[in-house]
């Protein structure tokens, strides 16, 4: 009998097995770089809120007679381009960042009872057109920005020095450890340890942020929040991953939590009986591609949607006060990093 066709066979089977997707084989994921690499990261999103209902009373008496109109959409562009100047272990030491563009615009209209305002802005960000430098130490990063012939920045351009980092490559959203075809891992622990990162950050620069800080931590006991991440295959040198994200924050006591970021002289002037909560909920999806080769998650997108809702109720000289508000929206974000 001969044996042909029994070795097409049993390579017909083996196939499937020769592809990247091993079972059992660990991709390794972690972004490296490597001394004299050039990178252009180009960042655009679009969030647009509306105001879905709206209810306002003063003992009996209806204060807002029928539902505001307010419909607001906003988009951001940002492209740096980025010199890594030295590396350790495929781990960015120092580079050299160049904010190309970064601007903003919000457009929508507003008004009630057929009294309605269009309104269309834009704006530059506060890094726009500067180069700054990061350098690793022992004690975290030294940030200095280094533009030639440009004066010094203002107050929100040194807020934003503080918020720089070398981790711009999305990194936050890819595992710490090899993970194989069909894998999971979390994202939310790594997304909150940036959170945190910067929220220390800002208080470290400004007392003021400190309350902020305490605040944030609060909000996050008080969070549901689930974020993953998933290989879903290895082809070609690429690697496409699947981001899946939902998050519910219900805060029973707003008006307590107000009081410990205010001022205290402001925070008097809240009514004792004031009461209200708030509640938030989103949920995205979204997608990338990690180039093998290159080591660098070169795409991501991410898509969902919001809602809103809050409540309060107050007394003002022996009246009840009681308003309501919800409000839904959707954002969109891509992101490509082009490699030279």
């Amino acid at each position: 009998m001969s044996r042909t066709p029994l070795l097409v066979g049993a390579a017909a089977l083996a196939l499937p097995l020769l592809s990247a997707d091993l079972v059992g084989v660990a991709h390794d994921l972690t972004p490296k770089f490597s001394e004299g690499q050039e990178l252009t990261i180009r960042t655009e999103f679009v969030a647009a809120f509306g105001l879905d209902d709206a209810t306002a009373k003063m003992g009996e008496m209806e204060l807002i007679p029928e539902v505001p109109t307010v419909d607001m959409e906003m988009e951001g562009v940002t492209e740096m381009t980025e010199s890594i100047l030295s590396v350790s272990d495929g781990a960015i030491t120092k580079m050299r960042r160049t904010h190309v563009e970064e601007s903003y615009a919000v457009s929508g209209e507003a008004g009630m009872q057929g009294q309605y305002q269009d309104f269309d802005e834009s704006d530059e960000g506060p890094l726009s057109g500067r180069t700054i430098e990061l350098t690793k130490t022992d004690d975290g990063w030294d940030i200095e920005d280094v533009t030639e012939d440009a004066g010094s920045l203002d107050e929100s351009g040194e807020m934003a020095l503080t918020f720089a980092t070398e981790r711009s490559h999305w990194e936050q959203l890819l595992p710490s450890r090899p993970v194989e075809v069909g894998g999971t891992w979390d994202v939310g622990e790594s997304m909150f340890e940036e959170m945190t990162r910067m929220m220390s950050a800002a208080a470290a620069e400004d007392s003021d942020m400190a309350p902020m800080m305490g605040m944030m931590e609060g909000l996050q006991d008080s969070m549901e929040f689930e974020a993953k991440g998933k290989l879903v295959s290895v082809e070609g040198g690429l690697a496409r991953i699947e981001w899946t994200v939902e998050a519910e924050l219900i805060i029973d006591d707003l008006f307590g939590m107000v009081r410990e970021v205010m001022d205290p002289d402001m925070a008097g002037e809240i009514p004792e009986d004031a009461d209200g909560g708030m509640e938030f909920a989103v949920e995205m999806s979204g997608s990338g591609v990690f180039d093998m080769e290159a080591h660098q998650l070169t795409e991501a997108s991410m898509e969902g949607e919001f809602a809103l809702s809050g409540e309060f109720a107050m007394s003002q000289q022996g009246t009840t006060i009681e308003a309501s508000a919800d409000a839904s929206g959707t954002v969109e974000l891509n992101s490509t990093i082009e490699i030279q």
